[in-house]
């Protein structure tokens, strides 16, 4: 107790009110200003008696019948409120003795919110690779039923609107996402551009062009340096026909997200001047794009610019391009499909080969890097076999259930070709 008169305890309203700072309930900086220190000094020389210790410390809330320590009832009636007429609520001992409940912010927390939608984009992941549509529908449910859940924590939180909507979209349930992103903006004060533009390629792909035209601008009204309204805007537009003002928009985007450039832009502009034949027009828009840091790390620049150069028959700078690729995603499916491809086009069988065998080791569910790496010897075997088999089955005018008997074994036959196949692609 005299380690709190030393600090400089107040004795009108308790240890709360320390020398030079006042609290709401504190009365005494009004009559003896900064008088702090000689209330302390004067308890420290004169201590208080045991008897009234407590009604020292808090003299609003003591008990009438409480005369000292010696109290035998229930000490929760002593941390009891006061209900007193002035305003004792704000004093020092109302925060300290208030349940957790009453102090805690009623909102949850973010990291909370942030644990469920990483829930939710592991289900809808998993709903994506599934094998089965039982499996899918499980998981769509599930990352629904998350992301739900995050609205109803924080109805504000717009990633969950635009989550929500990308899944209903996937499920085509267009009106029920339609009616989220309304739903969305008006509780973020239309100030979310991500839900903006999540509506606006809604409407772009249902093809309401000139709805979607209003929900990009208002989504760059929201934010004028979201480069994804920029871009889809500009496919919008490109997709029309209208390539100037397509070209336009991608330009002002650039002008727009100079503090964080943005290579999709100088991808797009490259692109739809390729389509043109303005190579050197594109060649300059791939040049600035990889010089940002996203375009150095993105392969999709290195590996649309390398397309353009193939076009073109420059064989060490498609090459150099195809690598710069690999160096910025080592596992990129694309970019070995394409440059075994490439190779394979000049003749360079072995490099064609290795290119695609590494391709598949990484990206072993990726079809079409193992179609090509089969090569056409064994298409052509596939072929000839089901060539054969037809030929035989109709030249003797089999009835349907001849044809429905020999169907298993010739699926057998056709599986075991295609596993033979495959294993001795593995094997080279």
């Amino acid at each position: 107790m005299r380690a709190l008169a030393v600090w400089g305890v107040c004795p009108d309203t308790g240890p709360a009110c320390f020398s030079g700072r006042t609290t709401p309930a504190c009365t005494c900086a009004t009559s003896r200003g900064a008088g702090h220190k000689r209330s302390a000094r004067s308890s420290v020389q004169q201590p208080a008696s045991k008897e009234n210790r407590y009604q020292q410390y808090r003299p609003e809330r003591a008990p009438a019948a409480v005369a000292s320590l010696d109290w035998e009832g229930d000490w929760d009636e002593l941390a009891a409120p006061a209900q007193s007429s002035q305003d004792q609520t704000k004093s020092w001992d109302s925060g300290f003795f208030a349940p957790v409940s009453q102090t805690a912010s009623k909102k949850p927390l973010k990291i909370n919110r942030d644990l469920l939608l990483y829930r939710a984009r592991l289900s809808r992941n998993a709903a994506f690779r599934a094998s089965s549509n039982k499996e899918k529908s499980r998981r769509q449910k599930d990352c629904e039923s998350t992301l739900r859940r995050v609205l109803a924590m924080d109805p504000t939180d717009g990633r969950a609107y635009v989550g929500l909507g990308k899944l209903l979209v996937q499920q085509k349930r267009f009106e029920e996402a339609r009616k989220l992103y309304d739903d969305g903006a008006a509780a973020t004060g239309g100030l979310n551009e991500y839900i903006w533009q999540a509506w606006a390629y809604l409407e772009s792909k249902q093809n309401n062009v000139g709805q979607a035209r209003k929900l990009y601008d208002a989504a760059l009204v929201a934010n004028n340096e979201h480069a994804a309204s920029w871009h889809g805007w500009g496919l919008l537009e490109k997709r029309q026909g209208n390539f100037r003002k397509a070209r336009d928009l991608w330009m002002k985007g650039i002008k727009a997200t100079k503090s964080k450039p943005n290579s999709y832009l100088y991808q797009a502009l490259a692109l739809m001047a390729t389509e043109l034949n303005y190579t050197e027009e594109a060649r300059q828009w791939f040049m600035e794009g990889t010089k940002t840091v996203m375009g150095a790390q993105s392969h999709a620049i290195w590996h649309a610019w390398a397309g353009m150069e193939a076009s073109q028959g420059d064989v060490t700078v498609v090459r150099y391009l195809y690598r710069r690729g690999l160096e910025a995603n080592p596992r990129s499916r694309f970019t070995y499909l394409s440059w075994g491809l490439f190779e394979k086009q000049q003749g360079s069988l072995e490099n064609a080969r290795a290119l695609l065998k590494q391709g598949h080791q990484l990206n072993p569910r990726d079809p079409a890097i193992l179609q090509v790496a089969q090569g056409p010897v064994s298409i052509l075997i596939v072929q000839t076999y089901c060539r054969v088999c037809f030929v035989h089955i109709f030249a003797a005018h089999a009835t349907l259930e001849t044809v429905m008997s020999s169907l298993p074994s010739f699926l057998a036959v056709l599986v075991d070709v295609l596993s033979k196949s495959l294993v001795s692609f593995q094997s080279q």
